[in-house]
């Protein structure tokens, strides 16, 4: 082992020699680092430059940031509106239990149950006015839902889009 490392050793002294490496002294041992080359270059001109660089660049970042928190406040109202799509099927599903209610109504008024109460009648027509006035107001809403989504939506897409 001996002969060994100090044939390794000559190779690290010969370029410690030529100046291509930095040998140091540590206790017995002598500790070699590469060199690197220092960049005297640095002028009052480049760091003026590079001060304005990162001025502009700290101004993009504040004005993408802007825009960021402008986008996600636009995504949160677009998804806070219902989608057309979830709008069609609620009304289909509202279609389809008329219908049901239709034809119950049918078959009822079609067997012989007899008369009805005048009190249950009553009770009756103030649900029927009741539930009448409620769907007028969530008709009123659809129109108006309907409305708001058809100006946010382009001019050049239809109501099948």
């Amino acid at each position: 082992d001996g002969p060994a490392l100090v044939l390794d050793y000559l190779p690290l002294r010969e370029l410690h020699q030529n100046k291509l490496i930095e040998g140091r002294a540590a206790g017995k041992q002598i500790v070699y680092h590469a060199l690197q080359e220092r960049s005297d270059e640095v002028t009052p001109e480049i760091i003026t430059a590079l001060h304005e660089q990162a001025e502009k660049l700290q101004e993009q970042v504040t004005g993408l940031e802007a825009a960021e928190k402008k986008t996600r406040a636009e995504l949160a109202t677009i998804c806070a509106r219902p989608l057309v799509s979830e709008l069609r099927r609620d009304v289909g599903q509202l279609e389809q239990e008329l219908e049901a209610i239709h034809a119950r109504l049918v078959q009822a008024r079609g067997s012989d149950a007899g008369t009805v109460p005048v009190r249950v009648k009553l009770d009756a027509q103030r649900d029927w006015k009741h539930w009448q006035n409620q769907a007028n107001v969530r008709g009123r809403i659809c129109r108006d839902l309907w409305r708001m989504c058809t100006e946010v939506v382009p001019d050049n897409m239809d109501r099948e889009e």
